[in-house]
């Protein structure tokens, strides 16, 4: 939904005043599918729409930013940015209405609009699925030089769970070293409309894969514990809108390097209300969206650590390379031998 104020003919290039909020959007397909914030200072409009109202945690969502010249006369070097939230992870854009983005990180390019024209960037990122509220993503356009026009546009998404008990892998931290310890980050999410009562039997397990040893889970709430055969289980209640964050840290064993390491989480629920958990779900990972891929590591090749014997050893051997290499030096400067330049005979 784009919202467009206009000014006066007599005042073309006028200040509109900002950061108008559109309260109830406009509906053009028989739904209300987005919900944005537009402002539009003269001479300069920007645009941005994710074409959603709601989204749940871990979605993706794709904007699309419009900036457009609305002068007929004159074109204008415009920069447009677009600081992305630390909610939406790993943000890419592109230029261009079909393309697809690739660029990462916060959107900021420098461009000619020619007169009437405009350009379109499309961004996208994936919700954390540790967050819910209202994510607000705005972008932002303005001109370079005199005389200063500025413009920008909010998009604003309810995040909200969808509805029955959902889980994802929220992310990896550590250093993906032989012997390193790491640490995986679930979460569960009840979208309601029904309580998730503590049933027989766990609610959540993480049956680490070879090449990790279970050290350590903790969760937010529930009773979290550790099984047998390198197993993590988490027992609990869940109330519609509550979530549970579940950490489960790991070492990772010798011989893994050059390997890659998935992980996968298994959470249990009861869908029909008789009491049991007869239904199941895997934790996905939210950087690969629309499927069920574990969360996954690549363990890097790095350099042996060394006893300190090892270390010890090291040393002499330097040392014995170094003394070598002086004695050699000597040698060879005694061999040479030093000729004095003849002087040029008299005449």
């Amino acid at each position: 939904m784009t919202a467009r104020f206009q000014v006066n003919e007599d005042a073309a290039c006028a200040t509109v005043p900002a950061n108008v909020h559109v309260t109830s959007p406009c509906d053009h397909n028989g739904s209300n599918d987005s919900s944005s914030v537009s402002t539009r200072v003269a001479c300069l409009e920007i645009a941005k729409t994710d074409g959603l109202a709601t989204a749940p945690p871990g979605a993706t969502l794709a904007y699309t930013i419009t900036v457009t010249n609305p002068d007929t006369a004159e074109s204008l070097p415009v920069r447009v940015m677009d600081a992305f939230p630390k909610e939406l992870l790993e943000p890419t854009w592109c230029q261009g209405a079909d393309c697809v983005p690739f660029l990462p990180g916060d959107l900021m390019v420098q461009t000619d609009l020619p007169a009437g024209g405009s350009t379109v960037y499309r961004a996208q990122g994936v919700v954390s699925c540790l967050f819910s509220g209202t994510l607000a993503n705005t972008a932002k356009a303005s001109t370079l030089g005199l005389p200063a026009i500025q413009a920008s546009a909010t998009d604003e998404t309810e995040i909200v769970p969808d509805p029955g008990v959902t889980g994802c892998c929220a992310g990896i931290e550590g250093v993906f070293v032989e012997g390193q310890m790491i640490t995986y980050t679930f979460v569960l999410w009840n979208g309601g409309p029904e309580i998730q009562n503590d049933n027989p039997g766990p609610e959540f397990e993480d049956v680490l894969p070879p090449g990790l040893m279970f050290f350590s889970v903790g969760a937010t709430r529930g009773i979290a514990m550790e099984q047998p055969a390198n197993t993590a289980r988490w027992d609990g209640v869940l109330f519609p809108g509550e979530n549970v964050i579940i950490r489960v840290t790991a070492k990772i064993n010798g011989g893994t390097a050059g390997t890659t390491i998935c992980n996968q989480g298994t959470f249990y629920f009861d869908a029909d209300g008789n009491g049991t958990n007869e239904s199941i779900g895997l934790t996905d990972d939210p950087f690969l969206p629309g499927t069920a891929d574990p969360c996954c590591i690549d363990i890097a090749i790095g350099i042996p650590a060394l006893s300190d014997a090892g270390v010890a050893a090291l040393v002499l051997l330097l040392c014995a390379g170094a003394l070598w290499q002086l004695r050699t030096q000597g040698t060879d400067s005694v061999a040479c031998r030093r000729e004095t330049p003849r002087r040029p005979a008299r005449r």
